[in-house]
């Protein structure tokens, strides 16, 4: 399937400035992810990072081209970029990537300075914040945005549109010479209402709502238990987590930073009522730590009377939740919440720091799943560092004897750039963890690794039972029918 083209009216508007002589700066935005290993509706989202990068770049100047390109919607990554490069000519590129897709990362660099020597690369996003200057031995790459990307990423765009020195720009590492250079970091942004919202129009594409509907497997086709309405959207409300979980990324710093609800409640109007989005997925780290702010978007979803429904694939802290927030979700639209257990191990909830009331999130996944009726998920984890056997079916215990209707167990694969994987580089022995996505080669654990795997096979059995399933599904089948 061949890339999308860009609206008419974009495309005159440039056409005139060509006419008037006027240089016009061309900017491709990439959202690198494996299309084979994202053809789960979770993983179609939207790419928001770089909507919002184009969204301030636009702000900050309309007299610049820009286009999205979304390697999840294609079948021929290098065949589309290739379209991409010759059909735009961008004098830059920015690429966000996740650490799972390095690959793709340095296939695409490779592949850009290919086709054209001259074309800076700009990378950023999680994988970009985990490498550090190590990601610019790459020598296709020119340019690293660390952390958030609104502030630095335009100001860069602008000295390098203008040919001026970029050595006091905060935030970016590059390379001058043989050396490569890290400048002091930007402060992270306070007022995030301040941010324009994600430039919708670029990504306006029916492709992702038809794989959103139902993810793809070969030639079958199976429904999918988190969209239950035609179009749906991806939208951060926050940003920053105040905990010190020690596997995860610190990309939006540890102080909670919140969109007020009359911004969040504008981004999500004008979706519904100009983009006929009826769904909405949070990704937030943590949504409901300001509980006044939950309520206030739920009051102002609920009082419009939109045919509005809310996902929470994660976001929310289960020991921070009460039956008042449920039950307001719930009012506003609310059918599928999913909450991150980890571990039912006390010892290792302090080891992971992440500290969650156990007994609580029992009693709330209860609220949540059978009073509320909403579809509850939970995640956890297996493998932790000096984890026993007998903890790990500790935590299958927990899952099975709850109210959630689906699990979701990992393997522990520590991520780079996170305590955890320091940790990891020093039980394993290794000078340096070696980080595999989607293969695990070491088990952190008191447990080998082939006994990890079958402890983790053993739990989704014990867990997924028929009348759980069933049980499920049903509830699936409710909210299609009010569909």
């Amino acid at each position: 399937m061949k890339p999308p083209e860009p609206s008419l009216t974009y495309i005159y508007f440039f056409v005139i400035l060509s006419i008037m002589n006027k240089r016009i700066f061309k900017i491709l935005l990439i959202e690198a992810v494996v299309p084979e290993r994202s053809r789960t509706s979770i993983e179609l989202a939207h790419p928001v990072g770089p909507m919002y990068l184009a969204s301030c770049l636009r702000e900050d100047n309309r007299e610049r081209y820009i286009e999205i390109f979304d390697t999840k919607l294609s079948f021929d990554v290098a065949g589309d970029l290739k379209k991409y490069m010759r059909r735009i000519r961008p004098d830059l590129v920015g690429i966000k990537a996740y650490s799972r897709d390095s690959d793709l990362l340095t296939h695409l660099c490779r592949l850009i300075k290919r086709i054209d020597r001259k074309c800076i690369i700009v990378a950023g996003g999680p994988y970009a914040n985990a490498k550090g200057e190590s990601l610019l031995e790459d020598p296709f790459i020119d340019f690293s945005v660390l952390h958030e990307g609104e502030i630095t990423f335009v100001e860069l765009v602008n000295r390098l549109e203008k040919g001026e020195d970029t050595d006091d720009i905060k935030g970016i590492i590059y390379r001058k010479k043989d050396e490569i250079i890290k400048t002091p970091e930007r402060e992270f942004i306070h007022n995030l209402d301040f941010i324009p919202l994600p430039a919708y129009d670029l990504t306006d594409d029916p492709r992702y709502n038809k794989r959103y509907y139902e993810y793809i497997d070969g030639d079958k086709r199976y429904p999918d238990a988190v969209q239950v309405r035609a179009k749906a959207m991806t939208i951060f409300t926050s940003r920053g987590c105040p905990y010190n979980c020690i596997y995860c990324h610190n990309i939006f710093g540890k102080k909670f930073r919140a969109r007020s609800s009359g911004h969040v409640w504008k981004e999500m109007k004008l979706l519904y009522n100009d983009y006929g989005v009826h769904q909405f997925f949070i990704w937030d780290d943590i949504f409901n730590l300001d509980k006044r702010r939950a309520h206030e978007i739920c009051d102002l979803i609920i009082e419009s009377g939109y045919d509005i429904k809310l996902a929470f694939p994660n976001g929310l802290r289960g020991d921070l939740m009460d039956r008042d927030l449920i039950f307001k979700l719930k009012e506003a639209g609310t059918f599928f919440i999913t909450y991150a257990i980890e571990t039912a191990s006390s010892r290792l909830q302090k080891l992971i720091k992440k500290n969650i009331d156990l007994d609580k999130l029992r009693e709330i996944i209860t609220v949540t799943s059978r009073e509320a009726g909403i579809l509850t998920q939970g995640f956890f984890m297996f493998g932790f560092p000096t984890e026993t056997e007998e903890e790990m079916y500790l935590t299958i215990d927990y899952a099975v004897k709850s109210d959630l209707d689906f699990t979701s167990m990992f393997i522990v694969n520590p991520f780079e750039g996170t305590e955890l994987f320091d940790m990891a580089s020093h039980y394993t022995g290794l000078k340096e963890y070696r980080f595999d996505y989607y293969n695990v080669n070491y088990s952190l654990a008191e447990v080998s690794l082939e006994e990890l795997k079958k402890i983790h096979i053993d739990g989704q059995i014990k867990f997924h039972t028929p009348e759980r399933v069933e049980r499920a599904w049903e509830k699936v089948r409710f909210f299609r029918r009010e569909t």
